[in-house]
């Protein structure tokens, strides 16, 4: 009776090992391909209110997404690539400081051969932003935008949404007239480190139009899955439906055998549409 208690005790043990190492073979690789795949975009800031505008307003196409793991970006690339005509106009995406600007670089053509002078972004801006989410909470955030053909603006200056900043280039290391544009939150260097998707923590606007560009100089297929699940969850409100509605100042009046009356002020980042009792 003894040997049998034992050796029941060495088989569910044999059994539960058994159990976490399937486990473990099943989980794991999921896990490796959720961060190769989504890397930073799995950094999500809650809150955001779609608020930045779209800093190149004649074109809505981008050429290359969010950590794209095809092609020449090995999964490596956090920021979006803008599709641009040479010279077209590029605004700050949101109000803010100018804290560094890089205008020295004269290569402005797509050869994409080593190029130092802006660490490969050639021309560039980081503006620097004070950003409230939807439950009131401040942070800040940084916007960079890389490989202009110039920048318009200064070190030191105050921007505002909207307003005219630089000009698309192919400056730095790049293939073509484009704008590399990210949103950072913690710091802005190294951008690897900080760098969030302007999509998936809901910060930058749709454009009308939004689209992946196509033919040769598309650098990845996933660009158009990227479109699609950016604009299926832009079908949906922002995620300010998880922060409850505050109610204040509730008052009971005109009480009396026939009823009585309810009034309340209700607040919430969206509007109220209903109040139920």
């Amino acid at each position: 009776m003894k040997e049998k208690v034992y050796n029941h005790k060495i088989r569910t043990n044999y059994v539960i090992v058994l159990l976490v190492y399937l486990l473990i073979l099943v989980v794991f690789p999921i896990k490796v391909y959720a961060d190769a795949n989504n890397g930073m975009g799995d950094k999500v800031i809650d809150g955001g209110q779609r608020d930045f505008k779209w800093p190149v307003p004649s074109s809505s196409i981008i050429s290359s997404c969010f950590l794209d793991y095809m092609g020449h970006n090995n999964n490596s690339h956090s920021a979006i690539d803008i599709k641009g005509d040479h010279y077209a106009k590029v605004i700050a995406s949101y109000d803010g400081d100018v804290i560094k600007v890089v205008n020295t670089c004269t290569d402005d053509f797509p050869i994409g051969n080593g190029k130092s002078s802006g660490s490969g972004f050639g021309n560039y801006i980081v503006i620097q932003h004070s950003y409230t989410l939807l439950n009131g909470t401040k942070i800040t955030l940084y916007s960079r935008y890389s490989h202009l053909s110039s920048a318009s603006v200064s070190e030191g200056d105050k921007v505002t949404k909207g307003q005219t900043i630089g000009k698309i280039g192919s400056t730095g290391s790049s293939y073509g007239y484009h704008l590399d544009f990210q949103i950072c939150y913690g710091g802005w260097n190294p951008y690897q480190t900080y760098s969030r998707d302007p999509y998936v923590n809901q910060f930058l606007e749709l454009p009308s139009g939004f689209t992946a560009s196509g033919g040769a100089d598309t650098w990845c297929t996933c660009c158009y899955n990227y479109v699609a699940a950016v604009k299926e969850l832009y079908k949906t409100p922002t995620n300010s439906d998880n922060i409850s509605p505050v109610i204040s100042d509730f008052k009971i009046t005109n009480l009396s055998s026939s009823g009585y009356t309810v009034t309340c002020t209700v607040t919430d980042n969206v509007g109220v549409t209903r109040v139920r009792f």
